[in-house]
């Protein structure tokens, strides 16, 4: 727990003393250069972190910031050679004890064409401090035929121009949930081409109930009028 505390700690801390460097400016604009050989970026990103005063047992909040801030921490990783880093977050969901967020941030120097784009989520059991992924939504694996058809029909009704001809989901595929539905979604290039961003799918709960594991997140939202 002090290790995960430690790291959330020090991303905090990072992204706190960055936000205010850059306030003053445009996200891409950079400083004078005063060498030949090093320029200045910008780091400018949001994060989500839990209200302490929100009456979650300390222990559980610890270990979803200490998550919060590994992902945050990958994706700036991932992003530093590109140049400045902006981005966004946004809580999908809370309610049922469950929390879900995303993050997108973006990566960009001159002259490249556009900037480099990534996105993360996070979906958490506020009671058991549990991060969850798409297996643990649902008692089998009868989930993955079950969405990569609906993501294989919405593609068609998009008229999504994927790369290859048959898109499944991966057993593990990156979510988030909304109070109406679970969202799968791929990144910038992975499926399709620049123009279509992040695809996004919506499956809503009402096609999940009959596979969701019980007592999970799907099957607590599927019953619940936000």
């Amino acid at each position: 727990m002090d290790v995960k505390r430690t790291a959330a700690a020090a991303w905090i801390t990072l992204l706190v003393l960055c936000v205010p460097l850059v306030a003053a400016s445009p996200p891409w604009e950079e400083e004078d250069q005063a060498s030949p050989h090093a320029v200045m970026r910008n780091i400018a990103v949001p994060f989500p972190q839990l209200d302490h005063r929100a009456g979650i047992d300390p222990e559980v909040a610890a270990v979803i910031d200490a998550a919060i801030a590994e992902r945050v921490g990958a994706m700036l990783q991932e992003l530093l050679p590109f140049g400045s880093i902006i981005g966004q977050a946004e809580v999908t969901l809370d309610a049922q004890d469950v929390l879900s967020i995303t993050m997108q941030y973006s990566g960009y120097h001159p002259p490249m064409a556009h900037p480099v784009h990534l996105m993360t989520s996070l979906t958490v059991d506020l009671r058991t401090g549990q991060i969850y992924r798409l297996p643990d939504l649902f008692a089998g694996d009868a989930y993955i035929d079950t969405i990569s058809a609906e993501v294989a029909r919405q593609i068609a009704e998009k008229e999504i121009g994927v790369f290859e001809e048959v898109v499944r989901i991966a057993p593990d595929q990156p979510f988030y949930l909304t109070p109406e539905a679970l969202v799968i979604y791929y990144q910038v290039y992975e499926i399709a081409p620049y123009v279509f961003g992040f695809p996004r799918f919506e499956i809503p709960y009402e096609m999940l109930a009959d596979i969701a594991k019980e007592g999970g997140p799907i099957d607590r939202m599927a019953g619940f009028a936000p």
